[in-house]
């Protein structure tokens, strides 16, 4: 059986200027496969200008260790739902205390962003500030194939990570949904 969960960010996010590395790591379980759906932040920066930079979605072998972490509660999306795994979290880092990276796999999704400015006129036009990874494409409604990022064990796990840093203190908004079922 196969159940679904999300972790979502009541308060603002905060990431200083040129923070690189990763800021969210979401680590698999002993007991059950994790299935990673999607991953939405939604940002805004207090800078004076415009600017452009990458957000990466990476996979690791073994997780990012260290760092001074916050998790976030896990919550069922129906109440007959059992509660997600204790093991294996949806962690954020902010702006100290980054995690050190673990063994990666490679880099599975990246997004360029551009991020408003302070002082950009209300209603003047600029991008959403928006960044959403979706890893299960849209399909047809009782379409249930195994789409999304696997994570099989406590040793695999997939982190959002800054390219170089943001250009500005960013504060940010974070969802993460992912499925549960039996077994690693």
């Amino acid at each position: 059986m196969r159940y679904r969960y999300r972790a979502v960010t009541t308060n603002a996010l905060s990431f200083r200027a040129e923070q690189a590395g990763v800021f969210v790591v979401i680590s698999g379980s002993a007991s059950r496969t994790r299935i990673i759906r999607r991953i939405k932040l939604s940002a805004f920066t207090i800078g004076t200008t415009l600017r452009v930079f990458s957000i990466v979605a990476r996979k690791f072998s073994s997780p990012p260790t260290g760092g001074t972490a916050s998790a976030l509660t896990r919550v069922p999306v129906d109440a007959k739902f059992p509660a997600a795994a204790t093991d294996g979290l949806v962690q954020v880092y902010v702006a100290t205390g980054a995690p050190t990276d673990g063994t990666l796999v490679g880099v599975i999704a990246c997004k360029r962003v551009l991020f408003k400015s302070s002082t950009l006129v209300d209603g003047a036009e600029c991008p959403e500030d928006e960044v959403e990874f979706c890893f299960v494409p849209k399909r047809k409604r009782f379409d249930v194939s195994p789409y999304g990022i696997y994570l099989h064990g406590t040793e695999q796990a997939v982190g959002l990570a800054f390219v170089g840093g943001p250009p500005a203190t960013v504060a940010a908004g974070l969802e993460v949904e992912w499925d549960e079922e039996a077994g690693p």
